[in-house]
């Protein structure tokens, strides 16, 4: 079972560019690891592939380099007594205490303690999650014999438990959007932001922040992202249908009717719960003019195609089987599901992501 530590020693308040950081970090950890490796990653490489390794002699490891900026890094253990510490390099030295019942975390200076807040606050939702049974709560929702109105019940607890640690971490975020945690936590907490603000956020920041690579990815997700933008004429894109014949968008949009490009998956839960309310839609303005195009984001054509099936879903349904890497979800900058385009009989974006009765109110102003 995996173990979890956010560690970080004291840290300047300030993402200024170093001309080299040296670090050490001195790890304790239970003998009985003696022998095993423990490998560390920074965030700032953006890979999977470790930077350094340690062999655990005697109880402790050691690791000594250098980087070119303040950094985050993950100090993580594959075997069974495994863990993942989040550290703050800096130029100092760095203690991991790993032999702990609750691994007590070192403290250092504010950055440190930020780190730790956010540590707690992580580890307090989780609690309340597990408390709650979120996870039996998510196995009920996807059985096909829970009601509708269970659904919409079980709907509500999830949302709740998720828009409260949202915005605690939105808290976080704005305490250290001037250091490396509030890097780290940008992507997590964007979606407070419009599109305007997150990108305005991101250019008026240093350099530092905006060269980090979960913050470049952010970025990069926005400049797609104005592709959905109302007022943008549609971006077309080809891919298979359920049958297996390519097919374009541009069939389906900007011929004469108001369509919606609809952005789902078949394991996705919001997904499910708002297909009442684009199905109601359907129902009453297809025959005025309105259709629906599904791109779905599955990986897995049997869970594609048995998905359509239980949720009755009609109208035309694209996808490409690769995850969130699908062409059309990459060209519109797509980063969470559902989401949907209204375009216009001529093929301009009219609007997006509407939720509940949203879609039905906005077709019977432009079906009347």
């Amino acid at each position: 079972m995996k173990r979890f530590v956010f560690v970080c020693s004291m840290l300047c308040m300030s993402l200024a560019s170093f001309a080299g950081v040296k670090y050490t970090i001195l790890g304790k950890a239970p003998q009985e690891m003696n022998g095993e490796k423990v490998y560390l990653s920074m965030m700032s490489k953006n890979t999977r592939v470790p930077q350094d390794s340690a062999r655990i002699e005697n109880g402790a490891f050691v690791f000594k380099g250098e980087t070119e900026r303040n950094d985050i890094a993950s100090v993580y253990q594959r075997s069974e007594h495994g863990f993942y510490a989040l550290v703050a390099l800096e130029e100092a030295t760095i203690t991991l205490d790993l032999t702990g019942k609750d691994f007590p975390v070192q403290s250092g200076g504010t950055l440190s303690e930020r780190l730790n807040e956010y540590a707690d606050t992580m580890a307090a939702y989780n609690r309340e999650a597990a408390s709650l049974g979120i996870d039996k709560m998510a196995d009920e929702f996807r059985n096909p014999q829970t009601s509708d109105a269970r659904k919409k019940e079980l709907i509500e607890v999830f949302n709740s438990v998720r828009d409260r640690r949202s915005q605690a971490m939105n808290s976080l975020f704005v305490k250290n959007k001037d250091n490396v945690l509030g890097a780290y936590l940008f992507p997590s907490v964007k979606g407070f932001y419009s599109e305007d603000e997150a990108e305005q956020l991101i250019l008026s920041a240093g350099k530092d922040f905006q060269e980090y690579p979960s913050v470049k990815r952010v970025l990069a997700q926005l400049n797609a992202g104005k592709a959905r933008r109302s007022g943008n004429r549609f971006a077309d894109f080809e891919m298979e249908d359920k049958e297996g014949n390519m097919r374009k968008l541009s069939e389906f949009v900007g011929n004469g009717k108001y369509v919606l490009v609809d952005f789902w998956a078949s394991w996705c839960g919001p997904c499910r719960a708002e297909m009442p309310h684009v199905k109601a839609a359907y129902e009453k303005f297809h025959d005025k003019g309105f259709e629906i195009v599904g791109v779905s984001l599955d990986n897995k054509k049997e869970a594609w195609l048995k998905a359509i099936e239980q949720l009755g879903m009609p109208w035309p349904q694209l996808s490409d089987l690769k995850g969130w890497q699908n062409a059309g979800a990459q060209k519109y900058g797509v980063n969470s599901i559902p989401c949907t385009l209204l375009v216009s009989p001529e093929g301009i974006i009219i609007g997006s992501n509407y939720r509940g009765n949203q879609l039905e109110q906005k077709l019977g102003e432009l079906l009347k």
